[in-house]
């Protein structure tokens, strides 16, 4: 009887044991100072970046005189413009995994805002400001993966598409990338703030 006991609850302790450790944060960042700093430092670095995005948004839609979201809806299908997301939202931060598709995504819109600049010129000085910032925190994620060990893999891209040369389509076009941007730049947010809790 006794012995039946100390199996049963030698058991019933494995399995909380596991329960325990499948639903603890990864060990190797779990209660590090330094990666929490970094994840603050950067979740402000990408809320700097998104209110960047959100004024440029807000004078384009002035200047070029857009309708809202929903009534560019169409043009959004007609210009093929893709919107890179993030899948890093599961229970457990899974940082290798989550910090990639960040670096991949910021890449790729890094490549969207060069085709911006080309098309717009009075938003040169803006998007270079974004760029630069776009590449500094791509940087950062980039420094953090190889100072933790984590291997760097490359996402395939969202294919730039160059947008077309009438001129209301390349208002749009570039409106549209940086909504876009904005939506990526939240998930991204999102997901830091996620890796840190």
């Amino acid at each position: 009887m006794r012995s039946a006991r100390s199996g049963i609850l030698s058991l019933i302790s494995s399995a909380l044991w596991w329960v325990i450790c499948s639903a603890a944060p990864l060990m190797e960042f779990s209660g590090d100072p330094g990666f929490q700093q970094f994840l603050r430092k950067n979740e402000e670095f990408a809320l700097k970046i998104n209110s960047d995005v959100v004024a440029m948004k807000d004078r384009m839609r002035e200047e070029f005189k857009l309708g809202n979201d929903s009534e560019l809806q169409l043009l959004r299908e007609i210009l093929a413009i893709q919107q890179v997301t993030l899948n890093c939202h599961s229970s457990l931060c899974n940082v290798e995994d989550c910090f990639n598709q960040i670096w991949t995504g910021l890449q790729t819109y890094k490549s969207y805002l060069i085709r911006v600049a080309e098309v717009l010129p009075s938003y040169a000085n803006q998007v270079t400001s974004l760029q630069l910032d776009v590449s500094n925190l791509s940087a950062n994620i980039q420094q953090q993966m190889e100072e933790s060990g984590l291997p760097t893999v490359s996402y395939p891209q969202a294919e730039t598409k160059v947008l077309p040369n009438l001129e209301s389509q390349k208002q749009i076009g570039s409106y549209i990338i940086l909504n876009y941007f904005k939506g990526f730049l939240e998930m991204t947010i999102r997901a830091l703030r996620h890796c840190g809790a």
